[in-house]
């Protein structure tokens, strides 16, 4: 557990969190985006449909690198 003894330990180490966050949220940006288009639009996603947006998303990932890969 970590304790923030004075208020320059606190704000550092909200800090460090907003970067950790950022770095892990920036790796999986198209899932996000996808995910924030359909809670626009329908408000309320169950697990099973975020599963799904996550899993369409690898999809045509993979299938864009494929592509790719065949191009070259």
């Amino acid at each position: 557990m970590l304790i923030c003894k004075t208020e320059e330990a606190v704000d550092t180490f909200i800090a460090h969190c907003e970067l950790a966050a950022r770095d892990l949220l920036r790796s999986h940006g198209d899932i996000l985006i996808a995910w924030l288009s359909s809670c626009a639009s329908k408000r309320v996603l169950d697990g099973a449909e975020i599963d799904r947006i996550i899993r369409d998303v690898g999809a045509r990932t993979a299938l864009a690198i494929e592509r790719q890969r065949r191009k070259e």
